[in-house]
């Protein structure tokens, strides 16, 4: 049975147990092509004047980072994976941001630090 026998055969059989029936692509309403067609409709055109690279760099708390997109305080994650936090900090290091962290084990914390990227301690009164 091809795709179109199949196709019939189930809107038959939802027919008759009082259902409509469309499938994807095959209706008026098909929205890949409703999609499609409005974005063909637009059109785009990029100006660029007096280009620079864009710096996102920052500074917290005395020290310039890459970006400002930073890790949140994440705990025990140690418990989740090995070597969790100090994996999570690398990361962080590698995309030139921050880590922070809350609750955590002295260890963890030693693995947050010596990854090489700002680490920022949250202490909760």
């Amino acid at each position: 049975m091809n795709m179109k026998e199949l196709l019939r055969k189930g809107e038959n059989e939802l027919t008759e147990k009082g259902m409509a029936f469309t499938a994807a692509g095959t209706g008026a309403g098909d929205p890949a092509r409703i999609t499609r067609e409005f974005f063909d409709s637009l059109h785009l055109e990029l100006r660029v004047i007096d280009a620079v690279e864009a710096d996102t760099s920052f500074e917290l708390f005395g020290r310039r980072l890459a970006t400002p997109i930073m890790v949140a305080a994440l705990s025990a994650l140690d418990r989740v994976r090995p070597d969790g936090m100090a994996e999570l900090a690398r990361g962080a290091a590698r995309a030139g941001g921050a880590v922070w962290v809350c609750i955590c084990g002295e260890e963890e914390l030693a693995a947050a630090v010596g990854s090489g990227t700002p680490v920022v301690k949250i202490i909760k009164p």
